[in-house]
């Protein structure tokens, strides 16, 4: 169950029990919503399969939920208005879970899957994505194969990092949407970069999240499974999480480590509220009602607001560790112009959010720990 307010997820105390209690809740509800999808032709075996799982191995169950490539699927699933759409998508979600299963000793018998479609098979479990021949195959307890019992053609769908992995593929079926004016979709795209390139910029934002503010590190221990490379700038950054793909952030590489580091801590305070969001909308301002952000230059929904002053605020702290610490990221040339803009949005969009917001009960506890968090800081 989610915890009774959610001030522990504005910035964390020591063993992140927020963060805990809310990324269990969010798999909890992926796992119902999955058996709750509707019934497809020849998806009997793989429901029974997952239902034995649940009770002969719930830790393998809750790994593979919270996969965010399971989620995302069953949460496009469940929103679909056109039937073929939602089928396609209960299909794959069917698929990525028998792999993830699988890929942890879960299923007690064989599955047969079908429809699944050519694009590649994604399992964080295995680190692979399989490409299954004419959109079928059987995952068996030695892995996947085609109707002959020949290994699935594999390749590699993610690097460990640090926490969480690099993904090299992936199932989100929303990645032709943005929700930024200035972005078209957020293909898996390495800009061009090696690999190597990429794994040791994440490895180094990571670890300075983790070394200067060691409870969101925490979290992030619990709750980041992948970080999904969309591009590579050097004029600007662009990153974006998905409500339905909680534990997945995607971002472009830049060259400045500070940069990198703000947008692990950002995305993934937007990560836990979408985890959130499955039970409580946070605020009830009509739908459709937009306000002027100081953070984005088109009008945006008040959540949408309430959710960039939350990930600004952990970003502020961020900023407030470097400093306290002497980092040297904290002694370069832009630092405080760029520490003192994020203040100052972050006071904007709190005045905008208290003038206009019409909190739940627990968006309201939210909007009043970020409250208290800005009036705490040194004037």
């Amino acid at each position: 169950m989610l915890p009774d307010t959610l001030a522990g997820l504005c910035l964390p105390t020591k063993g992140a029990p927020a963060a805990r209690a809310v990324f269990a809740a969010r798999t909890r509800a992926t796992l119902a919503d999955y058996l709750a999808l509707p019934p497809s032709g020849g998806r009997e075996p793989m429901v029974a399969a997952v239902r034995a799982a649940m009770a002969t191995q719930p830790g393998a169950i809750a790994a593979a939920c919270s996969a965010p490539t399971v989620g995302g699927l069953v949460g496009a699933a469940r929103r679909a208005r056109q039937p073929e759409a939602r089928r396609r998508y209960v299909h794959r979600a069917d698929a990525l879970l028998a792999l993830e299963l699988g890929a942890r000793g879960a299923l007690a018998q064989p599955v047969y899957l079908t429809d699944l479609g050519d694009d590649p098979l994604p399992c964080l479990g295995a680190r692979l994505a399989f490409h299954a021949p004419s959109g079928r195959m059987w995952v068996r307890a030695e892995g996947p194969t085609d109707d002959d019992g020949r290994p699935l053609e594999a390749t590699d769908a993610a690097i460990a990092l640090r926490i969480g992995q690099l993904a090299l593929v992936d199932s989100n079926p929303l990645l032709d949407v943005s929700a930024h004016p200035d972005r078209r979709g957020n293909p898996v795209d390495l800009g061009g970069a090696p690999i190597a390139r990429w794994t040791e910029a994440l490895d180094a934002a990571l670890d300075v999240v983790c070394a200067t503010l060691p409870e969101v590190g925490e979290e992030l221990r619990v709750g980041l499974r992948a970080l999904v490379p969309v591009g590579q700038f050097t004029e600007r950054h662009d990153s974006v999480s998905f409500r339905d793909s909680v534990g997945a952030i995607y971002l472009t590489l830049h060259p400045n480590l500070l940069t990198l580091a703000e947008a692990v801590v950002h995305e993934f305070q937007h990560t836990k509220l979408h985890a959130v969001l499955r039970f409580d909308p946070l605020v009830s301002n009509a739908e459709g009602s937009t306000y002027a952000s100081p953070l984005r230059p088109d009008p945006r929904p008040m959540l949408g607001i309430l959710m960039a002053v939350h990930a600004y605020v952990a970003v502020e702290a961020l900023h407030d560790g470097l400093r306290a610490a002497g980092h040297d990221l904290a002694k370069s040339r832009d630092f405080e112009a760029r520490a003192a803009d994020v203040r100052r949005t972050n006071d904007d969009a709190l005045r905008t959010v208290r003038a206009h917001a019409r909190p739940t009960l627990l968006g309201r506890g939210l909007v009043d720990a970020i409250d208290r968090r800005l009036a705490a800081r040194p004037r």
